[in-house]
């Protein structure tokens, strides 16, 4: 069972993304029931590659033509539509969570 879906949108920026990631599912009391669904532009091979070759708990990762920062919404909204989970979260690729459970 999914209980939460994070939204993540990310272009460039695997060091900070990697934390990121690494603070849900080390903060979150049942990683296994997190769903992570990553936008990422079609231009970034390093991300892409980064994402593909690792196992974070239900990924899904979504590609596109880029659109910019302006258009983040469009990232988001075609995300959720791939959600499998009860509650959805919106994250950024620079942010840390800090707080347990």
């Amino acid at each position: 069972m999914i209980n939460i879906t994070i939204l993540l949108p990310t272009r460039k920026r695997v060091t900070t993304l990697k934390k990121s990631i690494e603070s849900l599912i080390n903060t979150a009391k049942y990683p296994e029931r997190l769903q992570f669904l990553f936008a990422i532009d079609e231009d970034d091979p390093d991300t892409i590659n980064f994402l593909k070759s690792s196992h974070y708990p239900n990924q899904t990762i979504i590609t596109f033509k880029p659109m910019g920062y302006e258009n983040i919404h469009k990232y988001n909204n075609t995300l959720a539509l791939y959600s499998q989970g009860k509650w959805l979260m919106f994250f950024n690729d620079d942010a840390l969570m800090t707080t347990y459970n």
